[in-house]
């Protein structure tokens, strides 16, 4: 990956997380409590929880969660190019394994908020398999998210042992 679309996306971060605090914090502020988050941010649900959630945010929270997706649209990718970048390069060795992680994490959050803008599109009509999708694609999301971070943590632990300890910090066993 270009260094230069990597530097960006690692800038584009910052505003994007940003944009979400300041977003979760007014739906806090302003929905009732059993719904005042978007569903992106509940980590995992069953599918009979979407509808439910929509209906207690009403009409306005409805509204102000079409104005997050239209956002996240974009964001997963912000996301994946920053994903990408780090794996590949904490763990050059295994670019195409670990390229995977970023790509798989960005393809089931835009899978999650498609079938949540179709949810919201439909309201009320509620359709299962549009909750089911919501909710699997979240459930992945969240899974490649939390296994691609922790190999990003692992990769700059290497890096900082590797600098503390050089030559002692190799993963395989080296044989003559």
């Amino acid at each position: 990956m270009n260094s230069i679309i990597y530097g960006l996306a690692v800038v584009a971060l910052v505003p994007s997380w940003y944009y979400v605090s300041v977003n979760e914090q007014y739906l806090a502020a302003t929905l009732p409590s059993e719904c005042n988050k978007v569903l992106d941010s509940v980590i995992f649900y069953e599918p009979g929880l979407v509808y439910p959630y929509l209906t207690c945010m009403g009409e306005f929270g409805r509204a102000k969660q079409m104005d997050f997706y239209k956002f996240d649209l974009i964001f997963p990718f912000i996301f994946g190019m920053y994903d990408y970048g780090s794996l590949t390069r904490l763990w050059p060795e295994a670019r195409a394994s670990m390229g995977a992680f970023g790509l798989l994490t960005t393809l089931f959050d835009q899978l999650e908020n498609t079938f949540t803008i179709l949810a919201l599109v439909k309201f009320p009509e509620q359709i299962h398999a549009l909750a089911v999708g919501v909710s699997v694609f979240a459930g992945l999301k969240w899974v490649f998210f939390f296994a691609s971070s922790a190999v990003v943590l692992a990769g700059l632990a290497r890096l900082v042992l590797r600098a503390v300890l050089p030559g002692k910090t190799t993963l395989t066993k080296k044989t003559n």
